[in-house]
């Protein structure tokens, strides 16, 4: 399970293949989350369920600059780490080999008080085959705020912040 949510979450921010160039919805799929890849601040949350387990697996993310800080899946203290350039720019590249398929804009809808326009699309991936997912983009600034995807009875939410993020522990 804990395998399944980490990959979950990855091809959240990996969808970043080429898309056909006729795809309008895979392509502003692709760049908004490889704009993850420059915000100078991110701090992400994802929580996975799955009915085999008896509680939801939740992971934090705080980035600022070169450092990142997370906490365990199993709960407990922020870890902090610095992060290269090139570990900046992986964080939406993980899943170029599953591009997004079957790319759908939605009508707008508001998240947080923000206008977000709304992306669906399908990845078929190694282990748990065809992940639905569902994204939410900012009008305003092209980030992704939010991700839902589904394979099999794992469900994984993910929530993505830029601003007002502070580092959770010091040196």
């Amino acid at each position: 399970m804990i395998r399944r949510a980490l990959l979950l979450a990855a091809i959240a921010f990996g969808a970043a293949g080429p898309a056909r160039a006729d795809d309008d919805a895979c392509a502003a799929i692709i760049r908004a989350v490889r704009s993850v890849d420059s915000a100078p601040t991110v701090h992400s949350k994802m929580i996975a369920t799955d009915p085999a387990r008896r509680r939801p697996f939740e992971s934090d993310q705080i980035i600022i600059g070169d450092i990142a800080w997370t906490t365990p899946p199993e709960g407990g203290t922020w870890m902090k780490v610095r992060i290269s350039a090139t570990d900046r720019a992986s964080l939406s590249a993980g899943l170029v080999r599953y591009p997004p398929t079957d790319c759908a804009a939605l009508p707008p809808e508001p998240l947080g008080g923000l206008p977000m326009q709304v992306y669906t699309y399908r990845q078929i991936v190694p282990g748990p085959g065809t992940v639905e997912s569902r994204l939410w983009v900012g009008e305003q600034d092209k980030l992704p705020h939010a991700y839902e995807g589904r394979a099999g009875d794992v469900k994984t939410r993910v929530t993505m912040s830029y601003t007002g993020v502070v580092a959770p522990i010091g040196d």
